[in-house]
């Protein structure tokens, strides 16, 4: 994730509307580049990284947030 940051914080702000990857909480910056290594770059299916990534956000973020990242994560690996 570290190796592609950049790359993957600059596919992933294109999803964010009204927002910028800066300005999401560390956990949600975390759960986001995560999920999308693990597609991108670690071959992982799509609908398990997301399902991973929505129970970290519904157990560590605030309450709404596992609905972002889902939106997020949908979009961006199409």
């Amino acid at each position: 994730a570290i190796k592609n940051a950049d790359t993957s914080i600059k596919d992933i702000s294109a999803y964010l509307k009204d927002w910028t990857f800066e300005r999401l909480n560390y956990l949600e910056q975390a759960i986001l580049l995560s999920a999308y290594t693990q597609v991108k770059y670690m071959e992982q299916p799509k609908s398990i990284a997301i399902n991973v990534a929505i129970d970290l956000a519904k157990k560590y973020c605030d309450d709404n947030s596992y609905r972002f990242i889902n939106g997020v994560l949908d979009n961006c690996l199409c």
